[in-house]
């Protein structure tokens, strides 16, 4: 806490002092007024120098701007129009390939990939066509040569191979097969409604229909009709049980040939009296001529095919 503050001593009492003695003045005379000052001389007014106005320079004029080049978008057009009539080439000389069920890819970095089948024969020659085209464009070569007794399927499927063809594999994705081993189809149908076929095709020109199958009693086999399968539905094939059919690889080995074909409407090919026959010409021909004739009458058509190898034990 702050402290007090001490009071201030009091004054002492002042005593008066006494007035000094007067002082005898002598009188002196007034001094004489005082002249008034002269008054000042008037300052003189300001001289204005008039000057001539100044011509306004007019302003520069802005510099020009420089000229902008111009986009280079030719070489760009000219590409794209060389790669669209390239891969346009490539589509019709594998579309008229006598053994052929390839397709062409082609990057817009100028590679070309081309993938499918051909029979041994053409192969070469084909490959050879293709190069040409190509010219210094990159090319990938994965066909794989087939016997040529698999010309007739492979032109049947050429005119309706594609995207919306129906998914087609071997249980567990298996491409290779040994004697006794089962043969298990894997299909899914195309994105539409379609009744499908399937058929094996030996090396040797036999065929087995897969689906659909006729009654076969002598091996307890019941028949199994055509039906209309709904889009993506998958089907299975060779697992067995009460009256289906089971198939296993034997002899002669070599690589055979699956193939399935899907149609939105009923193929009017002629059902075949047995599952299996030594000559498949005649069946493939009389299917071929189904699918033309549903191809025209406005059904929609797919089909795929795939290799396997069977092999000895």
């Amino acid at each position: 806490p702050a402290a007090p503050a001490a009071e201030p001593p009091a004054a002492a009492a002042a005593t008066p002092a006494e007035p000094p003695p007067a002082s005898v003045t002598q009188a002196q005379p007034a001094p004489p007024p005082a002249r008034p000052a002269p008054a000042p001389a008037p300052a003189p007014a300001p001289v204005v120098q008039s000057h001539p106005p100044q011509p306004v320079q007019p302003a520069a004029p802005a510099p020009a701007p420089l000229p902008t080049a111009p986009v280079q978008t030719a070489p760009v057009q000219t590409a794209s129009a060389g790669l669209a009539a390239l891969r346009q080439n490539l589509a019709t000389v594998l579309a008229k390939a006598s053994c052929a069920l390839a397709e062409a890819t082609l990057q817009d970095s100028g590679r070309i990939g081309v993938s499918g089948l051909a029979g041994s024969t053409g192969a070469a020659a084909l490959r050879q066509d293709v190069a040409g085209m190509a010219g210094s464009h990159p090319l990938d070569w994965r066909v794989q040569s087939v016997d040529p007794v698999f010309c007739p399927a492979l032109g049947l499927l050429r005119p309706i191979a594609g995207q919306a063809a129906p998914g087609l594999a071997l249980a567990n994705n298996r491409t290779a097969l040994h004697d006794g081993e089962r043969i298990l189809p894997r299909l899914v149908a195309p994105d539409f409604a379609a009744d499908l076929r399937v058929d094996y095709l030996g090396h040797d020109g036999s065929v087995v229909h897969l689906y659909p199958t006729a009654a076969d009693p002598a091996q307890h086999v019941a028949a199994q009709p055509a039906r209309r399968f709904a889009p993506g539905e998958r089907l299975a094939l060779g697992d067995g049980g009460p009256g289906r059919p089971v198939w296993e690889v034997g002899p002669p080995y070599g690589t055979d040939m699956i193939i399935a074909v899907a149609s939105s409407a009923k193929l009017r090919a002629q059902p075949p009296a047995q599952n299996a026959e030594d000559n498949a010409t005649a069946y493939l021909r009389d299917l071929d001529a189904a699918i033309a004739q549903a191809r025209q009458q406005g059904a929609r058509v797919t089909g795929t095919a795939l290799l396997v190898d069977t092999l000895a034990k």
